[in-house]
């Protein structure tokens, strides 16, 4: 990206430049950076979708949300999300109808995966914790997991959990949907907890999870010996009678 830096809307600028800011000691200097990235947008051919709208929108919407103005950042998470279907970014690009993404060289299809991917984990996360549901109308499963492109080197860092974070964050959303009404008798407890479609989200999700990144308490305390075990043992609170 900084490579056409000069040649990316202004609001993308903007926003990229607030976002470097925050990481240094004048952080303060972001807001006003933030407030030029909004103003940007505004003028912005909005009718017209662009990665580097979605990019330029997705920012906004974090900061708006660490600013503590989720409504306001709820508004440009949408615009966003127009524009991923709009450009159907939930498409694979190997499999999209357009002619011209399946002619793509690989490297930029893999910038529209990792777009996407990176998008739906800021999309999944906020349905996650947003004290209000809404219903997801973009869905994963028809995009391929980021992988690495050569060209000789490798071209993009090292993602391999970016997919597996945001499936997670749908699979919080969904329980949190089933669990949002309070249940009207104890059968109503048991059919809930019983459901097959949240059980069967759950275990594809969890089916999905290469093993490294799974912890699992089985496999946790199979692994201690026996002066991790008496460690663990002195560590625990006493037992009052």
């Amino acid at each position: 990206m900084l490579r056409d830096y000069f040649h990316k809307p202004a609001v993308l600028r903007l926003i990229l430049c607030c976002h470097a800011i925050r990481a240094t000691p004048n952080e303060s200097n972001c807001l006003e950076y933030y407030a030029r990235a909004r103003k940007a947008l505004i003028r912005a051919d909005l009718l017209t979708p662009s990665t580097d709208l979605i990019i330029s929108c997705q920012y906004i919407f974090l900061l708006a949300r660490d600013y503590n103005q989720p409504a306001l950042g709820q508004h440009f998470l949408q615009i966003a999300a127009r524009m991923v279907k709009e450009l159907a970014l939930d498409v694979d690009p190997d499999d999209s109808p357009d002619s011209l993404v399946k002619l793509m060289i690989p490297r930029k299809k893999e910038e529209r995966r990792r777009i996407f991917w990176s998008f739906y984990e800021v999309l999944t996360s906020n349905a996650a914790v947003s004290p209000s549901y809404t219903k997801l109308d973009i869905s994963g499963d028809s995009v391929k997991a980021p992988s690495q492109v050569l060209d000789p080197h490798s071209v993009f860092r090292s993602d391999n959990v970016v997919h597996h974070t945001a499936n997670i964050f749908n699979l919080i959303a969904s329980i949190k949907q089933a669990w949002a009404a309070t249940p009207l008798s104890i059968s109503d407890v048991f059919n809930m907890i019983t459901d097959s479609c949240l059980r069967d989200q759950f275990d594809i999700v969890i089916t999905s999870i290469p093993q490294q990144y799974l912890l699992l308490s089985e496999t946790l305390f199979s692994d201690i010996n026996i002066e991790g075990h008496d460690i663990f043992n002195k560590s625990k609170p006493p037992t009052h009678m």
